[in-house]
């Protein structure tokens, strides 16, 4: 008899609460390590991703990946009911790379009461309850997965990657050419290339470079160390190369960014 594997993604919980906003809710250019999911109860808001606008209502529930450039307001009082969480795949490959994932849903029957018991374990049991919170939060997240039957085939291929995202994740702060990387599961390097671009939407080099800026988020947020300690740790040749690439990804210098980016709901 065939055993099916099933491979869950670790999660980390870090705040389930909910909040009345008001017009003080408002940012631009905002990003950090979080992924965060809203529930407006009452009220509405707006998020701008990509230069979309996009509303946020009662009735759905909202995801924002980690990582993501996001701006926000609200205009009006309302009640936010908001989770942070931060997420990865064993060898720390991002959950988006492995899943495709909505930005929004209709708020399913379950969420309200699932929400409530997430929050209310997160206030009362900080420190138990870790295999519950866990189930819960994997059911809100399972409600943002694109079925693979609605995915192109071309991009449901990531498991033949896995040991490339996990090499890549290992040694972030090495010389990591497009050749052994192509080398790790056995294809030439331009095959290798078209069939990256194909499953994950970008280009091996461009994947490189944003993993690269995305851990460098976390180093500015977490560790008072200096841009040449962060450039090195991160695989750029000098501060003046990490930070031209920083602010051409996030529209803002690292600089500016560890000055910011304090933890908004």
């Amino acid at each position: 008899m065939t055993q099916t594997v099933i491979e869950l993604p670790h999660l980390e919980l870090t705040v389930a609460r909910s909040i009345e906003l008001g017009f003080w809710w408002h940012g631009a250019d905002y990003a950090d390590d979080m992924n965060r999911i809203y529930w407006f109860e009452t009220g509405q808001a707006q998020l701008e991703l990509g230069g979309r606008k996009i509303p946020l209502r009662p009735g759905r529930l909202y995801l924002i990946p980690a990582h993501t450039v996001f701006s926000f307001r609200c205009r009006e009082n309302a009640w936010q009911h908001y989770i942070h969480f931060r997420g990865a795949y064993p060898g720390g490959t991002p959950l988006t790379v492995r899943l495709a994932l909505r930005e929004a849903v209709k708020l399913p029957p379950l969420a309200p009461s699932l929400l409530n018991r997430l929050e209310f374990l997160t206030t009362e049991s900080p420190d138990s309850h870790l295999m519950e919170k866990c189930a819960i939060l994997l059911q809100l997240l399972s409600w943002f997965v694109v079925s693979p039957k609605h995915i192109p085939r071309e991009k449901t291929d990531t498991a033949r990657f896995a040991p490339v995202l996990d090499y890549v994740e290992a040694r972030l702060k090495e010389d990591l050419s497009i050749s052994l990387l192509a080398e790790i599961i056995h294809m030439e390097r331009t095959h290798f290339s078209k069939r990256f671009h194909a499953v994950f939407g970008v280009t091996p080099a461009a994947y490189i470079r944003r993993r690269r800026i995305e851990t460098a988020m976390r180093i500015l947020r977490e560790e008072e160390v200096t841009l040449d300690i962060v450039a090195e740790r991160t695989g750029f040749f000098d501060a003046f190369h990490f930070s031209r690439t920083f602010k051409a990804l996030t529209g803002c210098s690292p600089k500016a960014f560890r000055q910011r980016n304090s933890i908004i709901p």
